[in-house]
């Protein structure tokens, strides 16, 4: 991992905590659920081995599920594997 991305994840999960401390709730971007901040993890919408990028604009909050579940598929070809659950 980089040092920017470690840098940013670091201080993404220092704010998810004080919206948790605030009785806010963490929301997984592809299924809707709320996850805990062990559950959380950053993923990449373009995958780094597609050339995406550590960029905060290409990164979003997942759950561990569906971040493994995605692998390095794009947006087009996981999406509608979310709705056979």
């Amino acid at each position: 991992m980089s040092g920017y991305y470690e840098i940013l994840r670091r201080a993404i999960k220092k704010n998810l905590r004080k919206q948790l401390e605030q009785g806010k709730l963490i929301t997984c971007q592809y299924c809707k659920k709320n996850i805990t901040l062990k559950e959380f993890t950053l993923d990449h919408v373009i995958a780094k081995s597609k050339g995406g990028k550590n960029k905060k604009s290409n990164l979003i909050i997942a759950c561990k599920n569906c971040n493994e579940r995605k692998g390095n598929k794009s947006l087009e070809e996981f999406l509608p594997l979310m709705t056979k659950d």
